[in-house]
């Protein structure tokens, strides 16, 4: 389980839901993790 903090919020789990939707969008949200506020904003919307 991944466990970060977003604008205040503890977001918990989203990778797990992720890989359970599809492979690549779990590989996608995971490599913009680290990435910029912008970056993850795109993939909620993806």
């Amino acid at each position: 389980m991944y466990i970060f903090k977003y604008k205040g919020y503890i977001v918990l789990g989203l990778t797990e839901i992720a890989k359970k939707i599809d492979i690549y969008s779990y590989n996608f949200f995971y490599l913009t993790m680290n990435e910029s506020e912008k970056s993850f904003s795109n993939i909620l919307k993806f």
